[in-house]
């Protein structure tokens, strides 16, 4: 099949793999669905679309501020994203060998069907560098994940018969959140990974497989706030893993064990609530109504319906220090408004607060936090 042949997204998608590898019951289940985009996900191309035109033409990012491109004439490139696309155009500059960007790739002999498209692929020796742009600040992206392997997979299937391929050099790079993660595998490591793809894969095309909910898995999966399997989990991490519920009951208070089964289970359990009031939510706005439920209004807010005409009708009486508020530039704005690489010269100003306590997986890369009571005092809120 041609490129021009080829389907925009591949039913194994590698951004979409961590779905169907670990539940093989997804790729049929989401069939149904439509393909949903949102305002992030826009700007997130536009990124991408403004990373791939200045690459390939040796291009200014920043004299395409104020302008639209062709793919997404919708979404107006600001300053923002010209100084991201730009520091990511460095980045990938620290890099020596042959530099390939929008490559597209085959791992159809590890996934049926399966394609996609590489940011960036640079070649070097026995090296194979991926580097992979991610636009969004919502959720930090590390570079072990099966997405960038998959494309690793591609680049073999691509180039490995032309050099003697020995390690991969993975990277996630998101700007936003200045974040940047490296994943490194040798070949036996990837061939290994291939073989687990495959398999993963032929059962995923089974009309008949079955659904597996998890934390990976549902987090992106359309089929979510319909599965009857991830009901289940949320029932099971509720009431039935919970260990000798009589002695529970006796006790009248939950023991520390099945506090850490609650507390483990509450990401996937939130996210499939918020996913069920989504579609009720959808229901009633098309006016298709969903019984017990109603649309009502939310909590109102007040604002100046012509704030020139308030200006002028209360400044009769009224002194600017009393209608006026003047308050200094944060740090995060003043770093958008000279650039990331320019704040380093007043580093000296500026003083990295301590964050609040939060609750993580001892498993979490962070440092562990000791803390008294008194501690909590020091922490504004």
């Amino acid at each position: 099949m041609s490129n021009e042949e080829q389907p925009k997204h591949s039913l194994l998608s590698a951004s979409g793999s961590a779905t169907w590898l670990y539940c093989s019951g997804s790729v049929e289940a989401q069939k149904p669905y439509k393909e949903s985009r949102s305002g992030f996900a826009d700007e997130g191309t536009a990124a991408h679309e403004l990373a791939e035109l200045c690459l390939k033409g040796n291009l200014n990012p920043y004299d395409f501020e104020g302008k639209t491109l062709p793919e997404t004439n919708w979404i107006t490139i600001d300053k923002a994203m010209c100084r991201h696309v730009s520091d990511y155009m460095d980045f990938i500059e620290e890099f020596k060998g042959h530099k390939i960007y929008e490559q597209k790739l085959d791992y159809s002999e590890y996934a049926q069907d399966g394609f996609g498209t590489a940011d960036c692929v640079i070649l070097d020796g026995d090296t194979v560098i991926i580097i992979d742009l991610k636009y969004g600040q919502g959720i930090k992206v590390n570079a072990d994940t099966t997405q960038t392997k998959i494309y690793a997979l591609g680049v073999l299937s691509e180039f490995g018969m032309l050099q003697d391929i020995k390690t991969i050099r993975m990277f996630i790079y998101q700007p936003r959140l200045d974040h940047v993660d490296e994943n490194v595998m040798t070949i036996d490591e990837l061939l290994r990974f291939g073989e687990w793809v495959k398999d993963r894969a032929q059962l995923a095309m089974q009309p008949n497989a079955p659904l597996t909910a998890g934390d990976k898995q549902c987090q992106w999966c359309k089929h979510k706030a319909r599965c009857p399997e991830l009901m289940r989990y949320t029932e099971n991490a509720i009431q039935n893993e919970f260990a000798d519920f009589d002695d529970m009951v006796s006790v009248n208070r939950l023991n520390d064990e099945q506090l850490s089964i609650a507390l483990s289970s509450a990401p996937l359990i939130k996210s499939w609530l918020s996913a069920v009031e989504e579609v009720v939510k959808e229901r009633l706005e098309s006016g298709e109504g969903f019984k017990g439920y109603k649309l009502v209004e939310g909590r109102s807010s007040r604002e100046w319906a012509d704030i020139d005409e308030a200006e002028s009708a209360l400044r009769i009486d009224h002194t600017d220090e009393e209608l006026y508020e003047m308050n200094f530039i944060s740090v995060a704005k003043f770093e958008k408004l000279v650039g990331k690489k320019n704040i380093k010269e007043f580093e000296n100003l500026i003083v990295k607060k301590t964050g609040k306590p939060t609750v993580a997986l001892e498993t979490d890369p962070r440092k562990s936090l000791s803390v008294s009571s008194n501690d909590f005092s020091d922490f504004d809120d």
